[in-house]
């Protein structure tokens, strides 16, 4: 099978006239530029799906909603953005605030928690009070405690000065932080 996003593609059931569009069909060699030919090409492929075995079954169409749950159970990821939120969070003391996040859908296995961000400490993050006054995340611990397949809880601590208020932990103002769990095979 040959495959081309380009403008002209020869349809070989036409009796070789090239047609304008973007097409995937089976053409024969010098019919077609070569693919490979120019960086960037790319190939957009929908509605299809591969099988192991002889016999072919009917297409599976799932909402979007259930093929979302289903990856969920495997990865998920909060933040990834400035000001994107992590999860809803409360300080109970002055020195810490506890993160608790819930997962959307109940994970394969207890995930592996991922913390990535530009440094070692956590000012990637800062902490958005319910009074919608910001509090940055000065401390550099952090613990995780009561992993499950439903939930986590993240502990940023290390700080002075927390207000002991209910609130959310977000990602910091030009900062792409993140943090993702994983329950993969």
């Amino acid at each position: 099978m040959a495959v081309t996003n380009g403008d002209n593609v020869d349809d070989p059931t036409d009796n070789g006239n090239w047609d304008s569009g973007n097409y995937i069909g089976l053409l024969s060699e010098g019919t077609m530029d070569d693919f490979n030919a120019t960086a960037g090409n790319t190939i957009q492929w929908t509605g299809f799906q591969l099988e192991v075995g002889k016999n072919a079954t009917e297409f599976e169409h799932r909402p979007y909603g259930e093929e979302l749950a289903l990856c969920q159970r495997y990865f998920y990821i909060n933040g990834g953005a400035q000001h994107n939120i992590i999860s809803q969070a409360f300080a109970p003391h002055t020195t810490e605030i506890a993160v608790a996040w819930p997962h959307p859908t109940e994970m394969r296995a207890v995930p592996t928690v991922t913390i990535s961000s530009t440094n070692n400490n956590n000012t990637d993050f800062y902490f958005r009070t319910i009074n919608n006054t910001g509090f940055s995340l000065t401390g550099n611990g952090r613990s995780l405690t009561q992993m499950t397949k439903h939930h986590a809880s993240i502990w940023f601590n290390g700080m002075s000065g927390v207000p002991q208020v209910p609130g959310q932990v977000r990602v910091q103002n030009n900062r792409t932080a993140f943090i993702h769990l994983s329950a993969e095979l």
